[in-house]
């Protein structure tokens, strides 16, 4: 873990406009891996749906915890294709 110093010593060798381009490339960074994160979510719902009738069998009881809308689709697409 880095000490107070040891920031105090970056913060001192950076002037104010490259710590805040650093800043700035970051939050950009950040920002376009949770879009990619969203992305791969969104792509993966549809594939879910499409193997629900395979994991589910007629009469079974499910129970779930909580309000997921992938688990309300998923349970949806099993009842259209059974």
């Amino acid at each position: 873990m880095a000490s107070l110093t040891s920031f105090h010593t970056i913060d001192e060798k950076l002037s104010t406009t490259d710590l805040e381009k650093s800043v700035l490339r970051f939050k950009t960074k950040v920002l376009e891996e949770v879009d990619d994160i969203i992305s791969e979510f969104d792509e993966i719902t549809p594939q879910i749906n499409q193997s629900a009738a395979k994991h589910i069998n007629n009469n079974e009881i499910i129970i779930v915890f909580g309000n997921s809308y992938t688990i309300a689709n998923l349970l949806i697409e099993a009842r259209k294709q059974k």
